[in-house]
């Protein structure tokens, strides 16, 4: 494994036609890649290579809680045109365990405008306007699995704890909160979607995951 890692060769990683295609990428000044440095950028011959680049992946807290704070008035919104249309007749307000007196119509519209959003487009009305989506930490497709859990037990865990897991995500390289952790998924930046798929598939080829 180590000396497969040491002795991978650049033109085997990264050929000539994959630098002319990342460089075709939308890449903003934010992530300081240009068409100019893209091609040092996109040379990682080791996987420590691969995870010093991979830092730039991942969107940091105040990215992220921006793009919360816009899905809260969303789902707020949309909570109170149904509790309008519907006269409040279905607005039921309960004394729920851990989570204090909530109402059960924006709890489920929470829920249900996560959970279909990311597992239908991995993005948020939040993270469309920030530019993030959502994805696997291993190089596969988002199941409906990792949805649920990222969404429903996720973030309710992070209500009953008062929304201080939250705050784990400016801790850690990957920028990952309670809910990521439980469903094994991070927050990417969107510029970099398709670099990270494209590394991903290729250090996968090469069979040194």
């Amino acid at each position: 494994m180590e000396n497969k890692q040491q002795n991978l060769d650049r033109e085997n990683f990264i050929t000539e036609n994959d630098k002319e295609e990342l460089k075709t990428e939308n890449m903003t000044e934010e992530t300081k890649i240009t068409k100019e440095n893209v091609e040092d950028f996109i040379l990682p011959t080791t996987l420590e290579d691969y995870r010093e680049i991979s830092k730039h992946f991942y969107a940091g807290f105040w990215i992220r809680l921006i793009a919360y704070i816009i899905d809260i008035a969303v789902t707020y919104a949309i909570t109170g045109l149904f509790n309008t249309l519907t006269f409040n007749k279905l607005n039921i307000t309960m004394n729920i365990p851990l989570l204090g007196e909530s109402s059960l119509t924006y709890i489920f519209v929470m829920l249900f405008y996560f959970v279909i959003m990311t597992y239908s487009i991995n993005q948020t009305l939040g993270k469309i306007i920030m530019g993030l989506k959502v994805a696997a930490i291993s190089p596969k497709k988002l199941t409906l699995i990792d949805v649920l859990y990222r969404e429903i037990v996720g973030r309710l865990l992070n209500m009953a704890l008062f929304s201080l897991p939250y705050l784990v995500v400016a801790f850690n390289s990957k920028k990952m909160g309670l809910h990521d952790y439980i469903a094994d998924t991070v927050v990417i930046k969107e510029d970099f979607m398709k670099l990270r798929t494209h590394m991903n598939k290729k250090i996968e080829q090469l069979n040194i995951r």
